[in-house]
């Protein structure tokens, strides 16, 4: 019976305990959550950020071209109206 407990013993001290095998897993969990993080803040931002759409701008301009050439084209019409009236 001391033999059998002797070689249990034996053959169990031979292999990792489980502690430090679960602590290796944990830690080199840690280390690709520090790389993952490390890449993120690495990364180039989003296309959108970097180069931001003139559209609004463009637009905005678009409109205001069109509102004065409107009035323009109103303004010139009335005058050209109350010139050809006969005094």
């Amino acid at each position: 019976m001391k033999r059998d407990k002797l070689r249990d013993w034996d053959s169990s001290a031979s292999l990792p305990p489980r502690s430090s095998a679960h602590a290796k897993k944990q830690e080199e969990e840690a280390l690709q959550q520090e790389l993952e993080e490390a890449e993120e803040e690495q990364s180039l931002p989003p296309r959108g950020t970097a180069h931001p759409s003139e559209k609004r701008k463009w637009n905005t301009l678009y409109y205001r071209v069109l509102l004065l050439l409107f009035i323009g084209l109103t303004a010139s019409l009335l005058y050209w109206g109350f010139r050809s009236l006969p005094s």
